[in-house]
């Protein structure tokens, strides 16, 4: 095929036609190592787990806060980001009480603002 006359067929001829890695045979050859002798593996640590600040799913409320973990809520890392979902679901329970207490007391002045007849909005 494409120049190239093959004589056998099948997968038992192809894998015959490879060539070996290390010469074939018996010999092979060991891989150079990544690190030097005496170097260490390097160290990774885990960055953030306690930080709550200016996170943007602060704003939800328990029934957002429910939809967007019930959606994405596989990718969640528990074990190492307990704190942080605690955090989230705490401040949800906090907005969700305040939405509360704010269409109570506002309800009325919501209800008498009309919007005008030129009003904009931006999608």
């Amino acid at each position: 095929l494409h120049g190239r006359a093959r004589t056998s067929h099948g997968r038992a001829a192809r894998r015959r036609q490879r060539p070996r890695c290390g010469g074939g045979g018996r010999e092979r050859r060991m891989a150079a190592p990544l690190l030097e002798e005496g170097e260490e593996l390097p160290r990774y640590e885990r960055k953030h787990v306690h930080s709550c600040k200016n996170n943007n799913l602060c704003g939800l409320t328990l029934r957002q806060w429910a939809a967007f973990a019930g959606r994405y809520g596989r990718h969640f890392d528990v074990r190492t980001y307990w704190p942080r979902l605690l955090f989230l679901t705490a401040m949800a329970a906090l907005n969700s009480l305040l939405a509360l207490v704010e269409g109570l007391l506002y309800a009325p002045a919501i209800a008498r603002a009309g919007l005008g007849e030129e009003a904009v909005f931006g999608i």
